[in-house]
């Protein structure tokens, strides 16, 4: 199955209170906000917001993310991943993302924030909204 992601905006923006906690970056510095949909046989499956701080990212461009994807970007940059959190929680979808998503509003989704690190520097900070019929959960414990 083919996976497609749209780029849906690349934007530079200023940091809110959200923002700069989450990015652990000042509330004067400048973000990167992505906005992308997920395809899987043309079918969207998720809708997912990256927030990364402008500072580390100075070379990276919408074309660099639609080419190569997110990670691999981060990579051509040299900048390389060191670990994620990641927090799930259930939601019902409201209209507009239904709409994105084709599916019905109040339909069940799953919401993840993720926050991901190169060494002990956050790179990025994401939302996701997934459909629960495309969503699988697995956990390797060791």
């Amino acid at each position: 199955v083919e996976n497609i992601a749209e780029i849906r905006s690349f934007e530079r923006i200023s940091a809110n209170l959200f923002l700069s906690r989450a990015l652990n970056i000042k509330l004067t510095d400048d973000v990167i906000k992505i906005v992308r949909v997920f395809y899987a046989a043309g079918t969207p499956y998720v809708l997912e917001t990256n927030y990364l701080p402008a500072a580390y990212f100075r070379d990276i461009t919408e074309k660099m993310v639609e080419m190569q994807g997110l990670y691999n970007s981060f990579s051509t940059l040299g900048i390389s991943i060191s670990k994620a959190v990641e927090q799930i929680k259930p939601i019902l979808i409201d209209k507009s993302t239904a709409g994105i998503l084709q599916v019905r509003t109040n339909d069940a989704a799953m919401f993840i924030d993720r926050t991901t690190y190169s060494q002990d520097v956050v790179i990025e900070f994401s939302r996701s909204i997934v459909r629960s019929d495309y969503f699988i959960y697995t956990v390797e414990l060791s």
